[in-house]
């Protein structure tokens, strides 16, 4: 890794790839709608689509699906929870590892679960919640239509 940790922060780099990975599974879920549309939905330029329709090709949403479980894992490992004293390279070293195998990891417990009003999209913002197969409590975050 860089000698100094500060020029690169580990959540920097996560809401990064978190940002990435979610445009893609826009961009999945919204196929076959106007270009203007999703680059709406992804507040993105229409000029990137072609970019994120590239990337799509290699990772599908099952992929980027478990790409957003990794990611999550990861940050709450830098936060402490699940990895007690783990240094930010050696996390950073296991996301980039996990993400370059993701066909061929399992992700644990957490499940990503996103809402894609496929029918109409309608809705301007995407769903994402965090689900806990633990003692049956779910852990929800972002929206309240659920």
């Amino acid at each position: 890794m860089g000698k100094n940790p500060k020029s690169n922060p580990i959540v920097m780099t996560i809401s990064s790839l978190y940002n990435f990975f979610s445009n893609i599974i826009i961009y999945q879920t919204m196929i076959g709608q106007p270009q203007n549309a999703v680059a709406s939905e992804m507040g993105v330029n229409p000029f990137f689509l072609k970019d994120f329709a590239e990337a799509a090709r290699f990772y599908p949403l099952k992929h980027a699906t478990r790409i957003i479980s990794i990611l999550r894992e990861i940050d709450l490992k830098s936060k402490g929870l699940g990895a007690n004293q783990t240094d930010d390279s050696e996390l950073l070293k296991e996301m980039v590892y996990k993400i370059l195998n993701v066909d061929k990891t399992k992700v644990k417990v957490w499940f990503v679960v996103f809402r894609a009003a496929i029918s109409a999209f309608r809705s301007q913002s995407f769903c994402f919640f965090w689900e806990k197969k633990q003692k049956g409590f779910p852990l929800k975050s972002g929206c309240n239509k659920w």
